[in-house]
């Protein structure tokens, strides 16, 4: 509860100074940080950028004028600073309404799980061969994809992993079914489903994301796990 108040606290005063946030004393200390923001960013190469608290798009406007070929994104929980960054931003970036802890993952989560789930839900697949031939998260996301840019991008990296247990949360139901399919062909003996679901699913995080590991010795660590885990 506390922490909804101070949301719309903040919500409130920044709706209530976004008219004059450019000019007066309450955008004063935001300003003196955009030429340290712009010459941080003139060291990297990116062609999608997301600012998370975007403001009067003050930063997007900066950086679609120095290259107007970046496809820039805001989000912001101001309902005023949104219009502010949408007027003053005319077309040259995609400025969204939202709070910063609950981002629009959905999209990306399901063009990932797209694949994963059409093989999970193959009736006619063996739960032996269903892990056989599952790929791995890492395998499904494509570098061309925008939001795989966005997400993936020095200290945006957090984004990704919250977007990886978004689409571990769509996937648990589906590898749950296919386990209770597993236990009636007499492959699998497993009394909560959902349970060892969960736990599959969301367990592979922590090795998915080791990086100290290269990509086949992580995935060959999972199928081994998950072979064991599922008495298989």
């Amino acid at each position: 509860m506390r922490e909804q108040e101070a949301e719309a606290r903040s919500q409130t005063a920044f709706d209530r100074h976004a008219a004059t946030y450019d000019d007066d004393i309450k955008g004063r200390h935001a300003r003196t940080l955009y030429p340290a923001v712009m010459e941080r960013l003139a060291r990297l190469r990116f062609d999608t950028v997301l600012d998370i608290g975007c403001g009067t798009g003050a930063v997007l406007d900066l950086i679609t004028r120095h290259d107007p070929n970046v496809r820039a994104l805001g989000i912001d929980l101001s309902e005023r600073m949104v219009q502010r960054a949408t007027d003053r931003l005319a077309g040259r970036a995609e400025i969204t309404l939202g709070d910063a802890k609950h981002l629009p993952f959905d999209e990306y989560a399901q063009r990932l799980t797209a694949p994963l789930t059409l093989l999970v839900d193959d009736a006619t697949l063996t739960f032996r061969m269903l892990l056989q031939r599952l790929p791995s998260l890492s395998d499904v996301e494509s570098p061309d994809d925008p939001s795989y840019e966005a997400f993936h991008r020095g200290s945006s990296s957090w984004i990704h992993d919250l977007s990886s247990l978004k689409v571990c949360s769509i996937m648990v139901p589906h590898v749950a079914e296919a386990i209770r399919r597993a236990n009636e062909r007499g492959e699998t003996c497993i009394e909560d489903c959902d349970a060892a679901a969960s736990f599959a699913v969301f367990g592979q995080m922590g090795v998915l994301l080791d990086t100290t590991l290269d990509k086949k010795e992580r995935v060959e660590r999972i199928q081994a796990f998950l072979h064991r885990l599922l008495d298989i």
